[in-house]
């Protein structure tokens, strides 16, 4: 018996699957959003979190929309303000809540795209104007009386401080300085200024008193910045009291330079015994010896500044002496115009560098002891300029790209002579170390 056929053929599943998923995707794209559909978007938007509460809200530490104002100061009849320091990185526009309204019709959706898209345009405008003016999150550079200071400078954290305390008392001075300084030469400006002359007459009275100074800075002085040979420096001073002692110019047979380091020696051992010396000492005693130390100062100051010729080694090793009293003595700005008046001496010199001798292969380079002086004088030049960027946060003068000068020997001043260092040195600490190490040291900090 035949099997009736029929003209109809069975649909395979995969056909009526994927029809039955494009009728429901176009259903779901044509379908339109329910009430609840759009109220339960809302309330996901309204649940995203606030990362900045307003002063009052944080203050009462109450829940807070982020808005400005925001739901509670409105409440409470209360001033909305984002003023507090915030402490998250970059602080972020609070949106502008304006009066509440009556529910929108279908006919305002125009209308209010554009408020969307102009506030979104503004608050644009805001984000860019401060991201272009404020560095780091939480820090701004700061210009203190017409000079530039980096956020990470202990200056600019001060300058912070004291805005914000003007800021609460509501007595906001314009400058920060206001006194003296205004009368001050620029290169001091700000600092301390100094109450005697650097008067030649009265200096290098007493030979002993001038001999233990001298003894006392090598030995107590000097503890990482070591520029100076003791051996030469000795020759040194006993010119200059021979000099006093005949009524000549101290300068008088060795040069400007050279009486200004031994005279800058005698200014940092005076200041340095009056800074140990003066909780145990009358007021009177100690008065004279700062005067003295004072006077010394300018006096050295005075013969760098007249010095003529060519920069010799001894040029920079006077000024970096002046550097460090300055330092001392809390003439910070001063210092720092010192310091880069001497770096071009220094790059000058080349002791940024190896000597050429040491480059072609040639250990023997002239003078022993002038050739480790050169290396000592750059590297507390090079530590000293690493400090300065610490306390004023400006940039630094070297860049070690320029730099391929060698440490110095591990050789005490007694132990040196002009040929190499002496054949009886003993194997035992050397007073080096502290200017290798102090130098290896700030190598490492950027």
């Amino acid at each position: 018996m035949a099997t009736p056929t029929t003209d109809q053929h069975p649909t395979p599943v995969s056909e009526i699957s994927s029809t039955s998923n494009a009728e429901s995707a176009r259903s779901k794209r044509t379908l339109p959003l329910s009430p609840d559909t759009t109220r339960g978007s809302g309330n996901r938007r309204k649940a995203s979190k606030v990362s900045r509460a307003c002063d009052h809200c944080k203050l009462k530490k109450l829940k807070c929309s982020g808005t400005l104002p925001c739901d509670g100061c409105l409440k409470r009849h209360v001033d909305c303000q984002y003023d507090s320091q915030y402490r998250r990185g970059r602080p972020p526009t609070p949106p502008t809540v304006g009066p509440r309204r009556q529910p929108m019709n279908s006919a305002q959706p125009d209308i209010i795209h554009q408020q969307q898209s102009s506030f979104v345009d503004e608050n644009y405008e805001q984000l860019t104007s401060r991201a272009t003016s404020q560095g780091p999150p939480g820090l701004e550079t700061a210009e203190i009386e017409g000079q530039f200071f980096d956020p990470t400078s202990n200056l600019t954290f001060i300058h912070r401080a004291w805005k914000r305390l003007a800021q609460q008392t509501q007595e906001t001075e314009p400058g920060l300085l206001t006194g003296s300084e205004n009368l001050q030469p620029l290169m001091s400006a700000g600092d301390k200024p100094f109450n005697t002359r650097g008067e030649q007459g009265s200096m290098f009275v007493s030979q002993e008193v001038v001999q233990e100074l001298f003894t006392y800075y090598f030995d107590n002085c000097i503890v990482t910045y070591r520029v100076l040979n003791q051996q030469y420096c000795q020759s040194w001073l006993e010119a200059i009291i021979n000099n006093v002692h005949n009524g000549q110019p101290l300068e008088t047979g060795i040069g400007h330079a050279k009486a200004a380091i031994v005279v800058n020696i005698i200014a940092i051992a005076s200041f340095r015994q009056h800074k140990i010396s003066e909780q145990n000492s009358l007021l009177n005693d100690m008065s004279l010896l700062l005067q003295q130390s004072e006077q010394y100062f300018l006096s050295a100051s005075d013969l760098t500044a007249r010095e003529t010729g060519l920069p010799r080694l001894e040029s920079a090793q006077a000024r970096v002496l002046q550097v460090l009293y300055l330092l001392q003595t809390s003439r910070m700005n001063q210092a720092w115009y010192v310091f880069g008046n001497t770096v071009p001496i220094v790059t000058a010199l080349g002791l940024h560098r190896k000597s050429t001798q040491y480059r072609k292969g040639s250990r023997q380079i002239g003078d022993y002891i002038i050739s480790e002086c050169r290396k000592r004088t750059f590297w507390v030049l090079y530590t000293i300029d690493k400090y300065l960027v610490v306390v004023f946060g400006r940039p630094r003068f070297y860049h070690d790209n320029d730099v391929d000068q060698d440490f110095p020997d591990r050789v005490n001043d007694e132990d040196m002579t002009p040929q190499g260092p002496s054949p009886s040195e003993p194997a035992m600490d050397c007073h080096v170390d502290s200017l290798i190490f102090h130098a290896r040291y700030v190598l490492l900090r950027h």
